[in-house]
């Protein structure tokens, strides 16, 4: 299982956030043995420091939740092994929010929230959504041919 969080918060300043982190990661270092992986979240537009632990065992995840509830923060986003997703809420109740999908950068901005894990953009979502992301983004581009035919031809006159 992979596990996402932070302990920054936007009201913090980038050093306190960046100290908060580190003493997280020493944390789950020394407790767990796991490294965490940065990642850039973002979340309605706002982007912050997320760390991804990869190998995190089911017994591991209330105290990886207990450091996020400590760190003030709303959830965690666990990532099962059949790449099935969920939010796990401050207050222990969990939300499904699909599956982790790798996908390219333009379908990803799209959502709510995304993640880029070493240069790869991901979501988690239903597979519905990310078809609707991809027909939106088809659309978007054949206006945009459409449009630059059209220019052409006017200037052409």
């Amino acid at each position: 299982m992979k596990v996402i969080m932070t302990a920054s918060r936007k009201n913090l300043s980038a050093s306190e956030n960046a100290r908060r982190n580190d003493t997280m990661l020493n944390t789950v270092d020394m407790r767990l043995g796991l490294t965490g992986i940065p990642v850039r979240g973002v979340w309605e537009g706002e982007a912050e420091t997320s760390y991804m632990f990869t190998g995190v065992k089911p017994v591991d995840v209330a105290y990886l939740h207990s450091l996020a509830n400590a760190a003030e923060q709303d959830a965690i986003l666990l990532i099962r092994d059949d790449k099935r997703c969920f939010l796990l809420f401050n207050n222990a109740q969990t939300q499904d929010v699909g599956d982790w999908h790798m996908v390219p950068r333009d379908i990803a901005i799209q959502f709510t929230g995304y993640s880029v894990v070493g240069g790869d953009y991901y979501v988690a979502a239903q597979i519905e959504e990310i078809h609707a992301a991809q027909r939106r983004l088809l659309s978007t581009q054949a206006a945009l041919i459409a449009a630059n035919e059209y220019s052409a031809r006017l200037a052409a006159v």
